[in-house]
């Protein structure tokens, strides 16, 4: 067209190029429509999305604060059930000590009408053990038993009360010190633990017939278990008789109050030793000032002897 008419070409690609881009335009407009249809679509279910995203970190928070809603409440059912277990195991131990304290004070009671009933018994029961103390040593149990039951017989007639069942050793010894007495080998026979009280306790230096040395193996160890004093008092000392240093070993520990073991002794005695023996007993009884101490001749020496010495 345009080789003919320049003017009609010109009006006639126009015309063409509008009729191209009209057709064009009835395919973009659809797709247009469609493209905002979408993406009003897509941005409601945008918002949808972020609602239900919003829900979800609600929910999650609410999850998380109930985990640990649930775990601390995990965490106190535990130390409840501790604490349960603790309190449950000290209501049976309370209910131990009071069944126990039921039982002592019964045994309170029945030590307090005892010792009630002790305390009416004392002079007579302290007049037997003095008895004992003073006679009855060199007996056998038979006659001891003989003795007693004689002394009782005369305590009772004078009207002074006394225990029916009087015991040498529960008035001189009490039962912890005769259980340290049998762990140093003491026999534990009733016998055995008067000789003790006897040894012990009198204020003379006890002479001991010992043919199966019980009462050797005893003092030893229960010897050895003293402590020294801070003035070097009441260590010991176990010598046998006829030494070399027997004699200066007794006169040391008459000064510095030693308790002194002399076994394996004779029939007769060395004269210092029975001397020493003889001015123990004979000085028994006699009224000194305080402060004042024996003062024995040994070895023709006049010693000042210490409070402490045994032997």
């Amino acid at each position: 067209m345009s080789s003919k008419s320049a003017a009609f070409g010109g009006l006639f690609t126009w015309t063409e190029n509008i009729y191209k881009y009209q057709e064009k335009i009835e395919q973009v407009v659809p797709m247009k429509k469609k493209a905002a249809e979408a993406k009003a679509l897509a941005e409601e279910m945008q918002k949808k999305l972020d609602i239900a995203l919003r829900d979800y970190n609600e929910i999650m928070t609410k999850v998380t604060n109930l985990r640990n809603e649930r775990d601390s409440a995990l965490a106190n059912a535990a130390q409840l059930e501790e604490l349960l277990s603790r309190y449950n195991i000290q209501l049976n131990n309370s209910g131990v000590l009071i069944d126990s304290l039921e039982g002592e004070y019964k045994r309170w009671n029945e030590s307090v009408d005892k010792l009630s009933k002790s305390v009416v018994n004392l002079v007579g029961d302290v007049f037997l053990a003095a008895s004992s103390l003073s006679y009855y040593g060199p007996f056998t149990g038979f006659y001891r038993e003989l003795l007693v039951n004689q002394w009782k017989d005369k305590v009772n007639k004078v009207g002074v009360p006394g225990s029916d069942d009087y015991e040498l050793f529960n008035i001189l010894s009490n039962s912890l010190e005769v259980r340290d007495w049998k762990v140093y080998n003491l026999p534990s026979d009733k016998v055995s633990i008067c000789n003790a009280c006897l040894a012990t306790r009198s204020l003379r230096y006890p002479i001991i017939i010992d043919p199966q040395e019980l009462a050797y193996l005893w003092l030893s160890k229960l010897g050895n278990s003293l402590k020294a004093h801070q003035d070097d008092s009441n260590q010991f000392r176990s010598v046998k008789y006829g030494d070399k240093k027997m004699i200066k070993t007794i006169a040391q520990s008459m000064e510095s109050g030693w308790i002194v073991l002399l076994f394996d002794c004779p029939e007769k005695l060395d004269n210092n030793i029975d001397q020493l023996l003889l001015q123990k007993a004979n000085s028994v009884g006699i009224v000194k000032a305080d402060n004042v101490n024996d003062i024995f001749t040994f070895d023709g020496k006049d010693i000042i002897v210490h409070e402490q010495f045994r032997i």
